[in-house]
């Protein structure tokens, strides 16, 4: 027991042990990738693949009102204003589409369990 209750963590003048393993944990084998924790619960959720299909749908949608109501927008404005607009409504339904997608697929695999 180190001084204040601690304990204290020696480590072998030779390095590590024979068996591969270090003060951290075991070795992982030449070629083998760890994969933290957070990629693989991402990947389960399917993250990379609702973002893509929010980003299709969003940008549909967004270019879909934006060609639908000419006479909506007064010419009085600039274009630049409209267009600002459907970027901003293109990412905010991209979020909301790739958002619900992943809640579906959590709900789907917490039921699983």
């Amino acid at each position: 027991m180190a001084e204040g209750g601690e304990q204290s963590e020696t480590v072998p003048a030779d390095g590590p042990a024979a068996d591969g393993a270090t003060a951290d944990g075991p070795v992982p084998a030449e070629g083998a990738t760890q994969r933290s924790g957070k990629v693989v619960f991402m990947e389960a959720l399917r993250v990379k693949r609702n973002a893509k299909i929010g980003a299709a749908v969003g940008l549909l949608f967004a270019a879909f009102v934006f060609v639908s109501f000419p006479g909506a927008y007064a010419p009085s404005r600039s274009t630049a204003w409209y267009v600002a607009l459907a970027f901003v409504l293109m990412f905010s339904m991209a979020g909301l589409v790739a958002f619900f997608l992943t809640l579906g697929r959590a709900v789907r695999l917490s039921r699983d369990l």
